[in-house]
């Protein structure tokens, strides 16, 4: 569906604003220049996309800020086209954090369904270890990728990058 981004944005991240304010950490965007303003895409698949690593990044996050960026992918993933026959460019979405990384030893298990860095019992932050497995099959059912960066006690950083179509700026 045709969506413009900036409100898209808005709306995924107006429910993290109060929790943010409550820990004390920054919750900011920053769409690029060269993002159309509306775009054609799966709004709602986007939209829980953003809002499980967004959890996440305020879950792990007890000070600095959390950020989401959206712009265009640098480089294009391998094996896959810059556009698409039906003229989709590669955009990608950014979230990062200040919080608590996650040690090099867990990133190959992080997609996995019920696995969580600390998985013992007495861990800290709770969930059930289901948001970066559903958020990896989301990108898939998008033709995406996602992948991360982090260092323990210093945060994490995951992108994705997805194929959106630039929509008509006719109402």
């Amino acid at each position: 569906e045709e969506f413009e981004i900036h409100g898209m944005v808005h709306d995924y991240l107006t429910p993290f604003r109060e929790r943010a304010q409550e820990k004390n950490v920054l919750l900011r965007h920053d769409i690029a220049s060269a993002v159309p303003a509306k775009l054609c895409a799966d709004r709602v698949r986007l939209g829980r996309l953003l809002s499980v690593l967004i959890n996440n990044a305020l879950k792990f996050t007890e000070r600095g800020e959390v950020s989401l960026q959206v712009g265009l992918t640098p480089q294009i993933p391998t094996g896959m086209e810059s556009t698409s026959s039906d003229g989709a460019r590669w955009m990608r979405f950014t979230v990062a954090d200040t919080g608590i990384g996650i040690d090099k030893a867990d990133a190959d298990r992080l997609f996995q369904p019920f696995v969580q860095a600390d998985g013992s019992y007495r861990r800290k932050y709770g969930g059930m270890g289901l948001g970066l497995a559903l958020a990896k099959q989301l990108v898939e059912l998008m033709g995406g990728t996602i992948e991360f960066e982090s260092e323990l006690g210093r945060g994490s950083r995951f992108w994705v990058d997805l194929p959106c179509a630039a929509a008509s700026l006719s109402p």
